[in-house]
Parts: C-alpha cells; structure tokens; sequence
C-alpha cells in the first residue's frame, strides 16, 4: 500500500496536475462520444409503391444524423435472399441516377414515374429484397438500405 500513499501525497503537492488529468480524461471521453457515436451516418428508408397509372412510385430516404450527406451515385435492384439458390438479381435502376443531397435530421424523395418504374410485385419480388445502395461521397463502400420488408 505504498504506491497508494505515494499517490495520495503527490496529490497533496500537485492538485492542479490532477485537476488537468480529470479535465483531459473528461474532454477525451467527450471526442470519442462525438466521433464514434454522435456524428455517425444514420440513414433509413420508407416507401410508397402504387399500381395506379399516372402516379409515381417514391422511396423516401431520410438522415437521422445532423450532418448532411452528399450521394453521388445510387443503385436499386431485387437481391435474392440467402436462402433462394436459384434466382438471380434483378437491377431495376434508372438510366441517369442523378447526384443529390440529404441535409442533416431530413429527408430526400425519389420518385419513378412512368418509364423509370419498376416492377414491385409478382414474380420479380418472389424470394428478393428491394436494396438500395447509395455511393456516398468520402466512402469507400456503399450504403445499403433495405427498402421495406419486401
């Protein structure tokens, strides 16, 4: 136990160095919450699909996280569940996917309209999911977002 008196009358001479070491400890547990935790990307998806000619399919993508994120390149397609052996995926996307922005705790709707839908039941759903990837700039990989419990 003499490490323990050592300790105990170091702090007796020194308080304003025990006082900076609680202050840094606090500060470091603050940047790591802000790195790790409060300023991560956090996106999800809904949806809206209508069989109605003349109106629009939209699959609405909001940010949950304060910062705003820039897309640069998105795609949309049915991916076979894991259990499926024999079907393949099927790539619904757009001819031009446009860039866009979702500014920080909004949302971003895309809209298909005649030529740009796609098919959202019968055979093309059976055994897939609609997954949509987004190409994020400053990423390496994509985001990938699940559209619905399709």
């Amino acid at each position: 136990m003499e490490w323990i008196d050592w300790i105990a009358g170091h702090a007796k001479q020194n308080p304003l160095g025990i006082l900076g070491l609680a202050i840094s400890l606090i500060l470091t547990v603050v940047k790591i919450y802000e790195t790790f935790w409060k300023d991560r990307l956090s996106l999800a998806t809904s949806y809206f699909f209508t069989s109605h000619p003349g109106e629009a399919d939209e699959i609405v993508i909001a940010n949950l996280s304060p910062i705003p994120v820039q897309i640069a390149y998105w795609t949309i397609a049915w991916e076979k569940r894991w259990y499926a052996l024999r079907v393949k995926d099927v790539d619904v996307t757009p001819e031009d996917p446009f860039r866009f922005k979702v500014p920080g705790r909004d949302g971003f709707a895309l809209r298909f309209r005649d030529d740009d839908k796609f098919p959202t039941r019968g055979k093309v759903a059976a055994n897939r999911k609609l997954v949509l990837r987004l190409h994020v700039f400053g990423r390496r990989r994509p985001v990938k977002l699940v559209v619905g419990a399709s």
